[in-house]
């Protein structure tokens, strides 16, 4: 086998082991959609896995593809946002020119990334609907144990939130994966009303009018910074995105009028259910 085949190999076994550990499942279809090989080549590489592996997948013959047995670890360091964007997008980031990567034209403020190894579950739970055990830090309650179960995953400026029935309260909350310090997937279905339809503010929409947060200086430059026409701007967004909206855009929410134009050149000016 050649370096070149040899590499290739290597990223199919590092996807084999992201799928397994990240979704909870893997199979020759998912291999082979991802690199373009043949069935008998996908075979190969499971075995190859499962050698390098200490044998760590089982065949579920329901789900028609492996599973990772219990204890599972991974043989291959991920990072939070390789899952991230697999359990998000489908995708995987594929550097296209090495020697483009390493130039730098552009600087990204680094965001505030929960640890892969922490909330790998949760990630399985919103794939395979089931509920998961977690332990986690509230800033009321402090540190407890509770069940949850996730259906979707946000990210809103520096952090990423799991939206989820929590069991503890009876209802439907988003939770800061920063916070999430385990998590583990007890393959438990939820019930109708703990699922993601009987989530009412992720299904109610509202309309917001946001206008300039008073008389502010050159308020035309903070017009075209938001694209505000005729001194307004009309949002569609989910209830349950509501104050997550308004941080990530610096939005003055309705009731607070003193808040300081510099850090909120925005205000709500009003809302309205959309039916």
């Amino acid at each position: 086998m050649t370096n070149l085949s040899e590499k290739r190999q290597l990223e199919r076994l590092r996807y084999i082991d992201l799928c397994s550990y990240v979704l909870g499942f893997v199979n020759r279809k998912l291999l082979m959609n991802r690199f373009e090989v043949k069935q008998a080549w996908a075979t190969k590489d499971f075995k190859s896995y499962q050698e390098k592996s200490g044998n760590q997948l089982e065949y579920d013959h329901a789900l028609k593809a492996y599973k990772p047995k219990g204890g599972f670890t991974p043989i291959f360091e991920h990072s939070v946002n390789e899952a991230f964007e697999l359990i998000s997008s489908g995708s995987q980031t594929i550097i296209c020119e090495p020697d483009i990567a390493k130039t730098t034209l552009s600087y990204r403020i680094k965001n505030v990334e929960p640890k892969l190894e922490n909330i790998y579950a949760v990630l399985r739970g919103v794939y395979l609907s089931s509920k998961v055990d977690i332990e986690y830090i509230s800033r009321t309650s402090g540190r407890t144990k509770r069940t949850i179960a996730p259906h979707t995953l946000l990210h809103t400026g520096a952090f990423h939130y799991v939206r989820a029935y929590d069991y503890k309260t009876d209802e439907f909350r988003s939770f800061k994966m920063n916070r999430i310090i385990s998590s583990t997937v007890i393959h438990q279905t939820p019930q109708g009303f703990e699922c993601k339809a009987s989530d009412k503010d992720w299904s109610e929409e509202i309309e917001l009018t946001i206008v300039c947060n008073g008389d502010l200086q050159n308020k035309a430059a903070i017009e075209y910074d938001y694209g505000l026409i005729n001194g307004q701007l009309k949002i569609k967004i989910k209830k349950a995105l509501l104050m997550f909206f308004l941080m990530d855009w610096n939005i003055a929410p309705q009731g607070y009028k003193d808040l300081p134009q510099a850090l909120f050149p925005l205000k709500v000016g009003s809302t309205k259910i959309i039916d």
